[in-house]
Order: C-alpha cells, then structure tokens, then sequence
C-alpha cells in the first residue's frame, strides 16, 4: 500500500471517529455487557463502549460469587458452609431481611392474640452436630440484635462431644442477650404449656427447651434423638400448636435423616412429650 492510499484511508477513521461522536445516545452511549465465568468461580462482567476503539480491551469488574460447596457433614464434624458470624466484641444487626431486623428495645415482628404469639427469629444451622445449645443461644441472641458466633457460645458454656449442659444456656442468654433468661427444672405440663406463653406473649423472649425427639410425634424426624436444645419462637393454643427455629438439620447429619431444621410447626403435645420424657423436664425462659 503506497503513502497516498495510507493516507486516505486515515482520513476515513478520523471522519468516522467524529461521526460516531456526534451521533448521540443512540450510538455513542451503546453498551453490550457479557458475562464470563472465569475457572476460580469468579464472574466477570465486562462493559464495552461501542465509542471505544475496536481493539480496546473491554473493562472488567469483578463480582464474587459464592463457590462454598453445601454442607455434607457428618456427626463431629464442621460444616464446610459456615453461617457468616462475627466476634461478641462486634455485634450486627440481622440484616438478611432488613425490614424483619430487630433492635434493643424494639424487637420486631411478633404478633401477639390471646390465644397465639409468634415471634420470628433469624435462622442458623448448628455447625457441629452437637452443637444444638450453641447454636440455640446464637439464634436468640441474634434476635435481640447481636450476632455472636456459636464457637464462642460453645467455649463459654463447655459444651463437649456430649453436648451442653442446659443450665449453661440460661447463664449464656443472660450474658450475651442481656435478657433476664433462667433454668426451671422438674416442670409438669401445664407449667411448661405457661412458660411458653408467658415468655412469648408477656416478655417477647422466646423459649428454649432441651427435649427428647421421638420419631412420629416430631415432624419431619427420622431418628429418635435423647437430649435436643432449640428455640421456641411461638405457639398457637387454638390448634394446639408450637413453632420452633430448629438449628439441627437432621438430613445435614444423618444419612436418610428428615429436612427438620429451620422454622417449623410441631404439635404442643411434642413438646410437653419431648420436655416431659426428657431426665430433667426443663425450660429456659422468662422469670
């Protein structure tokens, strides 16, 4: 290609170049955007002018995206999916659903009837299969507003391989909700069936109970299991119904185990049966 031509076809770009600058929005402010996964699991989103050169790389802004693979446990064992938990010197709010998230002083939303009270507290997987008290007091504790992790539950209630000792929860909830929550012991049904209500409806607290799971009185259940702690979040007098945020996933630990954890409606009767054949027929709840 001789000079002449070279510089002929340089008057076309720049011609072109103001050409395209003046065209207005239609042109000049065109955007094709493209998504590519890159092989880490990190997407790119990539934006390019149609103003720009041809040959100009495109610009790229990287999105996270979550690659934790999903928790397949076994009993012992950490979930490789760890709920996000910060330390007790760092409280957040609950901000999975900002218009549910509680406050000291404010706790929203519950909604108390006579007959029936139901609280909402966030949900949280136990991240060890015995590590059903730990969990419970995160769970209580993050409706009040704080977020505390559940290994720092479990050191300062020396939970074990065993277990926890359910008195401990009371000293926990009190320590980290700022809550008046205490041990009652050797309770009867019609005790228990009062405690629940009292707490829920009359302090805005929910319940925790250590109870014995049978298989057919609890939903979803697969496996009986002797000593099991969870939250009470609200009841239902008019059917004869509770409803638990249960920290154990049953399916998480046990192979062929029921999808039991989360927010769930059982029948009044498993809890008096879950407390009441349980050695120490015992709550933690409101004075």
């Amino acid at each position: 290609m001789d000079a002449r031509t070279r510089v002929r076809m340089a008057a076309v770009g720049v011609a072109l170049s103001l050409a395209l600058a003046h065209a207005g929005p239609l042109v000049g402010v065109a955007f094709a955007e493209t998504i590519a996964t890159s092989s880490d699991g990190v997407a790119a989103v990539a934006a390019v002018d149609a103003t720009a050169s041809l040959e100009a790389s495109p610009t790229k802004v990287a999105v996270a995206v979550d690659t934790t693979p999903a928790v397949d446990a076994v009993p012992g064992d950490t979930p490789t999916q760890t709920p996000g938990v910060v330390s007790p010197e760092a409280p957040v709010p609950f901000t999975r659903d900002p218009a549910q998230a509680p406050t000291k002083g404010a706790i929203t939303p519950m909604i108390v009837s006579g007959q029936y009270g139901y609280l909402w507290t966030p949900w949280h997987l136990q991240e060890r299969s015995y590590w059903c008290g730990p969990a419970t007091c995160q769970i209580v504790t993050h409706y009040f507003g704080r977020l505390v992790s559940q290994s720092t539950f479990a050191s300062f209630m020396g939970t074990t391989t065993n277990g926890t000792a359910f008195y401990r929860v009371a000293d926990a909830l009190r320590n980290y909700s700022g809550r008046p929550y205490y041990y009652y012991g050797g309770l009867g049904a019609g005790t228990v069936t009062t405690k629940v209500s009292d707490s829920i409806s009359g302090h805005a607290m929910p319940l925790v109970a250590d109870v014995n799971v049978v298989p057919g009185i609890w939903n979803q259940y697969r496996f009986s299991h002797s000593g099991h702690i969870l939250p009470v979040e609200g009841y239902d007098w008019r059917y004869g119904n509770i409803r638990v945020c249960d920290p154990y996933n049953e399916a998480t630990y046990r192979m062929g185990g029921g999808s039991t954890g989360g927010h769930v409606t059982h029948t009044l009767n498993a809890l008096l049966n879950g407390v009441g054949t349980h050695p120490q027929r015992a709550v933690v709840a409101a004075p």
